[in-house]
């Protein structure tokens, strides 16, 4: 009989160990790397730490990406809703952290990302942690946000608690159109599918007024709704200290009961202790990756389809727009892979060009009408209106939060005429044409009768087919559709209300749905579709100095945004396009 003796050690994702048999007279020596990080020895980890969560920058649902060749850049500045959440549910999991801590970040996200993560947030606090907010500066939205969530909210005694509630304000630029002799002549299917009275009006129109009053009226509620829920306050308290604002003074933040304490940055960490039994801020976080199994637990896959920005035809700019070549592609891809079980669509967008919205939409009820049928669940991220709209109409279930912007069901076109301009600076234009109609609807000369005709039809056409086709998905009449429809925007409180969307919720609850439109029994893997071809993907997180629009005042900005965005479509004169959101209302 002879003796074996064997020695192991597992550190992070490295194990290692020796074997000696005196029987045989021989040994080894191994070792062995793991993707995954093996259970260790060493467990000197301290308890009872509050993570200090670098959380700042743009929140997006897919990172933008511009494309050389074969090449993908990514900028990695910024985080993604997936991240974030991601990231949340491992801080709650693990017992070694007891709160997290946001020092001085402000985030760009809308008030329905913001919904989205509060909802994630409250989920880590569910076991007793806790969460502290720390700022110099704090902005709006930011505040709203922070408010719903935190169990402390300290300000720099000489910093700036910046609440002031929403405002719309829109340029209209009709009247430096006039003086250069510029005309826009506008067709739209109703008063508020407005996105076009920039460039033919000089003030608001009593339709714009009557609908941004509604609309705001609806996120104001909202707003003072998490701020309230949070704090502890009345809502007639939470109006009161809005309408003080912005507070320049810390001390009437304080005084006002929006913040708990006036501290400096060095503080911080003591008043902690005292608070929570001695903790320790921790600026570094390894996700724990040790595994005791011997493989993953089988999974079932779902696509995840990301719609973000303007829709139009060819093909798209990853984050950035919707091109309805590369959606399409998209689609079918998913439905004709017998591995992915559903679809979940994740839909950022004002909508765009018409022909475009209709080619995605027929792809899109392919899922449920054609070859290789699977469930679709569209969830909306901060605006799903118009195209943006029409695109998700067929999904077998349709989330949002409170603050979406969706509906405006309409339909709008605007036709440019250069005329006058021509003629103040002496240029003429002359004409050799077969075929009545080969010059139609040219900016160098007056639009006709006839032409005007023409586009008219074609829209009140497109708004029947728009109208009709949601009534068709939702289940519901034209006559319901049309009624609230007409171009109206609203929020996703009213968009539950009448019928346009399913239920609250995030992506947790579409995925949540898709398992049981799918009868899903296994974990959902999210597989990202398109799925990139590049050989190479770089991700860029250095600042660069060039100048962006967000550099600009914010005025300059917004009519430079409406500017690029009205040359974006070149394809037709149709658009399913929502009205001009001021960044302001929805960040």
């Amino acid at each position: 009989e002879g003796i074996s003796v064997g020695v192991g050690f597992d550190i992070s994702h490295f194990k290692t160990g020796a074997q000696y048999s005196n029987n045989s007279k021989s040994g080894m020596v191994y070792g062995n790397i793991s993707g995954k990080r093996f259970h260790s020895f060493l467990t000197h980890d301290k308890q009872n730490k509050f993570y200090n969560y670098k959380l700042s920058g743009v929140v997006y649902d897919i990172q933008p990406v511009q494309k050389f060749g074969p090449i993908e850049i990514v900028s990695s500045s910024g985080n993604t809703m997936e991240e974030i959440i991601e990231k949340v549910k491992t801080l709650k999991k693990d017992d070694r952290i007891k709160g997290i801590v946001f020092q001085s970040g402000n985030l760009s996200a809308g008030l329905a990302k913001f919904q989205e993560l509060q909802d994630a947030f409250i989920d880590f606090k569910s076991t007793g942690k806790k969460i502290v907010f720390y700022y110099d500066y704090i902005t709006n939205s930011n505040y709203v946000f922070a408010s719903s969530i935190a169990d402390k909210i300290y300000l720099n005694p000489g910093g700036i608690l910046d609440l002031r509630g929403i405002s719309a304000s829109m340029p209209y630029i009709k009247g430096l159109l006039d003086t250069l002799g510029i005309d826009v002549i506008r067709f739209q299917s109703h008063a508020y599918k407005n996105a076009a009275n920039m460039f033919t009006e000089t003030h608001m129109t009593e339709a714009e007024r009557e609908m941004y009053e509604d609309f705001l009226s609806d996120l104001y509620a909202q707003m003072v709704l998490m701020i309230s829920e949070g704090r502890g306050m009345t809502d007639e308290q939470v109006r009161t200290a809005i309408d003080n604002g912005p507070y320049l003074l810390a001390e009437r933040a304080l005084e006002a009961g929006l913040v708990d304490g006036l501290i400096y940055r060095d503080q911080l960490e003591d008043t902690l202790k005292v608070l929570y039994e001695d903790v320790q801020i921790t600026q570094r976080y390894k996700i724990p990756e040790n595994r005791l199994d011997w493989s993953d637990d089988p999974t079932a896959k779902v696509a995840v389809i990301y719609a973000t920005g303007n829709i139009h035809s060819g093909k798209s700019i990853p984050g950035k727009s919707i091109g309805d070549e590369t959606y399409m592609k998209a689609v079918e891809q998913a439905r004709k892979d017998p591995s992915i079980k559903g679809i979940i669509l994740r839909i950022d967008s004002g909508g765009g060009s018409s022909l475009a919205s209709e080619n995605i939409y027929r792809e899109v009820f392919l899922c449920k009408k054609g070859d290789n049928p699977k469930p679709v669940v569209s969830s909306f991220s901060g605006v799903a209106a118009s195209g943006g709209y029409y695109i998700a109409c067929p999904s077998d279930k349709i989330f949002a939060e409170p603050t979406s912007v969706t509906g405006s069901i309409g339909v709008i076109a605007a036709v440019p005429n250069l005329t006058r301009l021509f003629e103040k600076i002496h240029v003429n234009w002359d004409n050799v044409k077969e075929g009545r109609n080969a010059d139609f609807a040219s900016m160098y000369r007056p639009m006709s009768d006839e032409e005007k005709k023409m586009i008219t039809e074609s829209v009140s056409a497109e708004y029947k087919d728009f109208v009709g086709h949601v009534a068709k998905s939702r289940g519901m009449t034209y006559e319901e559709v049309d009624a609230v429809g007409k171009g109206r925007v609203w929020t996703g409180t009213k968009g539950l209300e009448y019928g346009l969307i399913d239920a609250y919720g995030g992506m947790k609850e579409a995925v949540d749905e898709i398992k049981k439109l799918a009868n899903i029994q296994k974990e959902i893997e999210l597989v990202a579709y398109p799925k990139s071809k590049s050989a190479f993907t770089i991700n860029l997180s250095m600042d660069t100095p060039d100048m962006t629009l967000n550099d600009l005042p914010r005025d300059i900005r917004i009519l430079i945004e409406r500017i690029q965005e009205s040359t974006f479509y070149n394809e037709g004169r149709i658009l399913y396009l929502m009205p001009y959101i001021m960044p302001e209302i929805l960040e």
